[in-house]
């Protein structure tokens, strides 16, 4: 009898997330462009890195502008990390574990620095 009833429970209804990549290699759309309503995350795509776990200059990454206007709309965004071609230096951060430490406190710094929100991890294992 009892599982009978414990079955007919209904589970909690979570809600949906919706998530778009914002590709930092192009211009358009610019953030005040972004059709924000359509989504309830954003990542900011690709943050990289060199192997000893030091984060690459990038005039694109981090994006203020993006982050406040998301934020506007009530939409979180992350920094999405790795991407293509990413398998290399990620294998050769973790291998040590000062690298690991460098680019964990790095990353960490630049979302808490800019208004990011979290992080999405795009590490693809096979080069190629």
């Amino acid at each position: 009898m009892l599982l009978a009833l414990g079955a007919t429970q209904e589970a909690p209804v979570r809600p949906k997330i919706v998530l778009g990549y914002y590709p930092s290699w192009v211009s358009r759309p610019a953030p005040k462009e972004i059709r924000y309503d359509r989504f309830t995350h954003l990542a900011h795509a690709f943050l990289q890195t060199d192997a000893d776990g030091t984060l690459k200059e990038s005039r694109a990454i981090p994006n203020r502008d993006l982050t406040q206007r998301a934020h506007q709309q009530g939409v979180k965004v992350l920094i999405s990390l790795g991407g293509a071609q990413s398998a290399r230096s990620f294998r050769r951060i973790v291998a040590s574990e000062e690298s690991r430490d460098r680019y964990v406190a790095a990353v960490v710094r630049l979302a808490m620095d800019h208004g990011y929100d979290g992080l999405d991890l795009d590490w693809e294992p096979t080069e190629g």
